[in-house]
């Protein structure tokens, strides 16, 4: 009896994409053996088919071990499309936190973002669960390695001037390692002597380098 019937999609096309159908059935009189039937008061049925967007889950990658380098960091994101599909999430990310002009770059905290809504817009056969799939990650501070100059000039002849704690901070007393930024590296630093004394008199004194906290660009290293 169902080959005496045709099927027919208001929408034309095929059914595939998410979205509701309409599909009329009508009884085609010229099918084999139609005419030992009759329809009465049948001409039509009309049927709503709804496929509806499949949910996926976003997996983001590359956010573990993140040590400053200087340069923007960039997760990945994959999901479970069907086979042969797929959407471009690495370019619907956003980042928030701690940010540079849009981009995570210094040391700190950050969350990387996709939304429904772009998935939606993207494709509207793909939808997530929650309104949003997120990932937080951390961008560490980098380690500076200082190492006293071998050579260097430690001691003098008193001669009754004062030199300040600040002098010692210089290539001519100590090199910087792991250092990635373009600029003067011992402008990050600070000296101190210990011992709370100018240095003038005649003996010993211990100049204490430190890490200056307030100097531009000190919050990404450690």
């Amino acid at each position: 009896i169902y080959g005496m019937l045709n099927a027919e999609i208001a929408e034309g096309g095929e059914i595939k994409n998410a979205g509701a159908y309409t599909i009329t059935v009508t009884f085609n009189s010229a099918a084999e053996g139609a005419g030992n039937y009759s329809v009465g008061k049948f001409t039509s049925l009309e049927i709503v088919y709804t496929v509806t967007a499949k949910t996926i889950t976003i997996t983001f990658d590359g956010y573990e071990g993140l040590t400053y380098n200087g340069q923007a960091r960039t997760l990945t994101a994959t999901a479970d499309f069907v086979s042969g599909e797929s959407i471009d999430l690495n370019a619907l990310i956003a980042y928030t936190g701690d940010i540079t002009n849009g981009e995570a770059v210094n040391a700190g905290s950050y969350t990387a973002t996709i939304t429904k809504a772009q998935i939606e817009k993207s494709n509207a056969n793909y939808t997530l669960a929650e309104e949003s799939a997120t990932q937080e990650f951390t961008i560490s501070r980098a380690t500076l390695t200082l190492t006293q100059k071998e050579g260097a000039q430690l001691s003098r002849v008193y001669d009754g001037t004062a030199t300040e704690a600040s002098a010692f901070v210089s290539a001519d007393y100590f090199t910087v390692s792991g250092y990635v930024d373009g600029g003067d590296e011992y402008a990050l630093f600070t000296a101190a002597v210990a011992e709370g004394l100018t240095i003038q008199n005649a003996g010993s004194y211990t100049i204490n380098i430190t890490l200056n906290s307030e100097a531009e660009g000190a919050g990404n290293y450690t």
